[in-house]
């Protein structure tokens, strides 16, 4: 039995401004649970270690259920994390690496890499055909989040004004 390494991702076109997206995004644990409600029911931070956090999935993400990631890098060009937890058990990897990088040209990216025994391969298929679909319909969530959220804001503006 070897050591296999894999590896996936998804690009994903967004409307809004790049800048607005990714703060979106580097604060993940409060706007996930917002702009994607089905996927994810809650994410909270270790109180004694600012870089680790409990993802509990909701039922859009049929065979994850918690994880817990630790972040690696949140900067302005890339979020990364290690997880462990259910992905791993459920999907018999051994090691599960992921990066959303900050929009380029209005395409963000959210990748992944992930270590498997050979005997898994089938898992290795499952693993990515789900994070595709979880990463895919995350992405587009939190972009029309951030887009009803900039609506509501201008159209608050609107109303402030005409009442002045």
């Amino acid at each position: 039995m070897s050591i296999v390494s894999g590896e996936g991702g998804v690009v994903v076109k967004i409307r809004t401004n790049p800048d607005v997206f990714w703060n979106h995004i580097q604060h993940s644990k409060k706007y996930f649970p917002k702009a994607a409600k089905t996927l994810y029911s809650s994410i909270t931070s270790d109180s004694k270690k600012c870089n680790v956090r409990y993802v509990t999935y909701g039922p859009r993400a049929e065979n994850i259920k918690n994880s817990t990631e630790i972040i690696t890098k949140n900067d302005g060009g890339e979020f990364a994390y290690t997880v462990t937890g259910d992905i791993l058990t459920k999907f018999s990897l051994t090691e599960f690496k992921a990066v959303i990088r900050y929009p380029r040209g209005g395409w963000v990216s959210w990748t992944w890499t992930y270590k498997y025994s050979s005997n898994d391969e089938e898992d290795a298929i499952s693993v990515d055909k789900e994070m595709s679909e979880i990463a895919t319909e995350t992405l587009a969530k939190v972009d029309y989040y951030v887009q009803s959220e900039s609506a509501n804001f201008a159209a608050a503006a609107k109303l402030q004004a005409q009442a002045s």
